[in-house]
Parts: C-alpha cells; structure tokens; sequence
C-alpha cells in the first residue's frame, strides 16, 4: 500500500513541474517597409509559396530544410486560402516567382527565408535549438511587399522534451498568419 502511494505522489510532482515548464520562446518582428499594408490578406486568394534554400549552420548542411519549410508554411496558409502551391523549383529570383504566382493564378506569393536554423539535442548540450524565418508577402497584381516579418523560435532549456526546429516555426507561423487574416487568436493560445 506505501509504495502505491508513493508512485502516486512521484507521478504528481513530476506532472505538476511538467505543467510548470516553461514553453518554449517565439517572437514575430514586423520588418516591413514604408509599402507595407496593415488590411489582413483577402481569403479568396490563392497563395504560391517560394523553397527558399536549405539552412547551414556553422558549415553543416541541414539537406530538405527548404522543401520542409516551404511545406510547413504552405500548410499554414491552407488553413485560409483557397488553394496554396509549392513553387517547384528552389530559390528563383523574385520575377521568376511572380510569374510563376501569376501562372498559378496565386493572389499572394509568399517567400520564406531561412535566416537560422540551430536543430540541438538540448538535453545533452544544455544549448536550446533556435529557428529564425523570414517571411515575405508579395501581392502578385502589383509585385509590391505588402508584410515582411521575421519569425523566432527559441527552445526552453527547462523542458525534458525539446522541441524540433520545425514544430518551433510552424507554432510561430500559425499565429502569424492568423493574424496576417485578421483572425483573433485567443490569449492562451499564443
């Protein structure tokens, strides 16, 4: 009977501190220049998402990093736009992207940028993973950069479990774009 009782209050101090763990850091800086429109995005648009190139971190490839940013924020926008297409080709330049958007009949195309990208095993190096992504919308009728935005992902060196790069910007971009559709995200929840 002891030991039940005392598996029972190990399992309830190790639930109460994994409630208490701290989530990990995201943060939206708005980069947009003086062109930049603060209308949310118009949700009969489609979308084109640009592969931007794959993250090196201090000389060490990260090989299908593009492709799976490109998905993840493909994803994202799916929630909103009728139809979201993946350019096919990496790292094109901007007008060799709008006509693509244009061929697509894409409203918007959106261009994501890896700026960092730290995938770490936290537990062994006590050292967070981090993840920093541009993110560029070009309305494709003007070709001018309506939003531009860096998204920041920081894991959190009190969590048992860390997360991925990936899962840390694809938390950041659902709320960013959310909010790029003028949808309220409850408080919670960010």
């Amino acid at each position: 009977m002891r030991r039940d009782c005392f598996v029972t209050l190990v399992l309830t101090v190790m639930l109460g501190l994994a409630a208490c763990t701290p989530r990990p850091f995201y943060r939206m800086t708005d980069v947009s220049g003086s062109q930049a429109s603060a209308a949310p995005l118009k949700p009969e648009q489609g979308i084109l998402v640009s592969v931007p190139d794959d993250a090196v971190y201090q000389h060490r490839p990260y090989p299908g990093s593009g492709q799976e940013v490109a998905k993840i924020t493909a994803t994202a926008f799916a929630r909103y736009a009728p139809h979201v297409d993946v350019a096919p080709i990496a790292s094109q330049d901007r007008q060799g992207l709008l006509l693509a958007a244009r061929n697509a009949g894409a409203g918007y195309l959106i261009i994501p940028s890896i700026v960092h990208w730290e995938q770490r095993a936290t537990e062994l190096s006590a050292i967070p993973s981090q993840v920093d992504i541009g993110l560029a919308v070009v309305d494709v009728a003007t070709g001018r950069e309506i939003r531009a935005t860096v998204l920041e992902g920081r894991g959190n060196l009190r969590r048992m479990a860390q997360l991925d790069v990936e899962a840390m910007y694809s938390a950041a971009l659902d709320q960013h774009v959310a909010e790029l559709y003028g949808v309220k995200v409850p408080a919670g929840q960010k």
